[in-house]
């Protein structure tokens, strides 16, 4: 039989759901894979490394236009002190930016990474 040693992991420190105890708001846990961040003008730049979902507008230095999020966007954010990389995944796109530290919108650089529909429809065509 597998090692489920993890699970009396789980019960022994109340995370693993029932009665007892543990946190139920997603915002409240230690150990959040992604960080949810409300607001307008959120500026990427100044975020830590890490993974957001925004609700609101967000923009990659302070001066650069406002972007609109939808409900389930996921922003991979890192800051290594050189540069900004962002990675923003939305529905049917992902786009890639990045900006050196202490730049301004004219520095920043943008991409976008191709989903299979669009790789197939540019190779194969529609019919």
């Amino acid at each position: 039989m597998a090692d489920l040693s993890w699970i009396s992991a789980l019960t022994n420190q109340g995370g693993g759901g029932g009665s007892s105890g543990g946190v139920s708001d997603y915002d409240q846990l230690k150990n959040r894979p992604v960080t949810n961040i409300a607001g307008t003008g959120t500026v990427i730049s100044a975020l830590e490394t890490g993974v957001y979902n925004i609700e609101g507008t967000w923009k990659l230095t302070p001066d650069d236009i406002e972007r609109e999020t939808l409900a389930d966007d996921l922003f991979y954010v890192m800051n290594n002190g050189a540069e900004s990389k962002l990675t923003w995944i939305s529905a049917g796109q992902i786009k890639t930016y990045g900006v050196p530290v202490g730049g301004t919108a004219a520095d920043i650089t943008e991409g976008s990474i191709a989903t299979t529909e669009e790789v197939v429809r540019n190779m194969v065509g529609v019919f």
